[in-house]
């Protein structure tokens, strides 16, 4: 009977607090609040760990007692039964505690985004409405990043409606009037500037493309200059080119990577070059593509090589330190 009041009354506190914590939500603060209440009780406690540790000792008391406490079979079928529900119930509360985890963790990851974007983009809103004022060379300088802004309106826009879905009412009502007013000043301010964000797409297309190769290019001169050294055949001198070597050969497929999306911003840039510079930008390309697989070929050919090397020289200096 003690251990059957133990194990209900563990059960019932645990269902008692994961009651609490699957509401509305309030402020940022409250949530940080819930969180830490979540993990005083579930993870300094270690919940988990010692239900399973009650539960399987309850069914050892059990066994005992069906066994030698002179009950009959109903009984032992009554108690059989108690024990699967509770067996049942704490794999739902169980799930559930991890759920509510879950959520909490997502919930404080959409305040800290909310109260990151949310001041840069009311800023920015400031400044732009200001620029307006200004030539249209100095708009359309200004306004070549409108397609990023775009992306962080719609990422806020996401936000805040993850929290007005998660939030209580107060709360929601609080974070829909400050979202109405950036939709405003957004929609306006876009009504006008949408024109600069084809030019702007192309500048920060090519800015990028030309980033992207020039740190491709630089990579490979780097591992083309290591593979190409004349080396003397000493231990400390050929380790050192080893390293390298192995190096390069876990930066290969972050290359390729950036080579495919080098690659895909000069398919973007296409419709607006005309065919010379496509024919020489395809030439560029093409060459460093191919210098990229003459190193991806080469350097485990060479990292073996040395590592053959190597071991044959420490293995010489190890016999003449012996002699």
């Amino acid at each position: 009977l003690e251990h059957k009041c133990c194990i209900v009354a563990f059960l019932v506190l645990t269902e008692s607090k994961l009651k609490n914590w699957t509401i509305k939500y309030g402020s940022e603060d409250k949530v940080k609040q819930i969180m830490n209440h979540y993990r005083t009780f579930v993870s300094k406690n270690k919940i988990f760990q010692e239900f399973q540790k009650a539960y399987i000792e309850f069914q050892q008391v059990c066994d005992e007692y069906k066994k030698d406490g002179g009950i009959n079979r109903a009984e032992g079928d009554q108690i059989d039964k108690f024990i699967k529900e509770i067996g049942d119930r704490w794999k739902g509360t169980s799930t559930e505690l991890r759920c509510v985890q879950s959520l909490l963790e997502e919930v404080l990851q959409h305040w800290q985004r909310w109260n990151t974007i949310l001041p840069e983009f009311e800023a920015y809103i400031v400044t732009a409405y200001e620029m307006l004022k200004q030539s249209d060379d100095e708009q359309a300088e200004f306004f070549a990043d409108i397609s990023a802004w775009k992306e962080k309106y719609v990422m806020l826009s996401d936000t805040v409606a993850f929290l007005m879905a998660t939030c209580d009412q107060n709360v929601g009502q609080e974070l829909n009037a400050r979202m109405d007013i950036i939709i405003n000043n957004w929609e306006q301010l876009f009504g006008f500037v949408e024109k600069y964000m084809h030019s702007g797409d192309i500048s920060r297309n090519r800015k990028e493309y030309q980033k992207g190769l020039e740190k491709l290019d630089a990579w490979l001169r780097h591992v083309e200059e290591v593979l190409n050294l004349s080396q003397k055949v000493e231990s400390e001198s050929m380790r050192s080119i080893l390293e390298k070597l192995m190096t390069f050969h876990g930066e290969v497929g972050a290359m390729e990577d950036l080579f495919k999306g080098v690659s895909r911003k000069f398919q973007q840039l296409v419709p607006e070059l005309n065919a010379a510079d496509i024919e020489e930008m395809m030439f560029v390309l093409k060459k460093e593509k191919e210098n990229l697989v003459i190193v991806r070929s080469l350097i485990p050919t060479k990292i073996q090589l040395y590592h053959h090397v190597l071991t044959q020289l420490e293995a010489l200096d190890s016999g003449e330190q012996e002699i």
